[in-house]
């Protein structure tokens, strides 16, 4: 899952926010996860790796201190 949170040439659009809202959605437990684009994502641990893998990294990547 990779949200638009913006670029260099425009503004940022709420990162941290997008961080929380994943960690929430993988909290879930789901057995399916349908994404916007892309095709269906099946089974808790599969979902919970397409929702954690990016933000987990954000947070420890990122040059600002994210809070997550």
């Amino acid at each position: 899952m990779t949200p638009s949170c913006g670029n260099p040439q425009k503004a940022q659009r709420y990162p941290r926010e997008w961080v929380h809202a994943l960690h929430r959605m993988a909290a879930m437990d789901a057995e399916i996860m349908l994404p916007g684009h892309g095709v269906p994502v099946f089974g808790r641990d599969r979902i919970r790796q397409a929702l954690l893998e990016r933000p987990n990294g954000w947070s420890r990547s990122s040059r600002r201190p994210c809070d997550c």
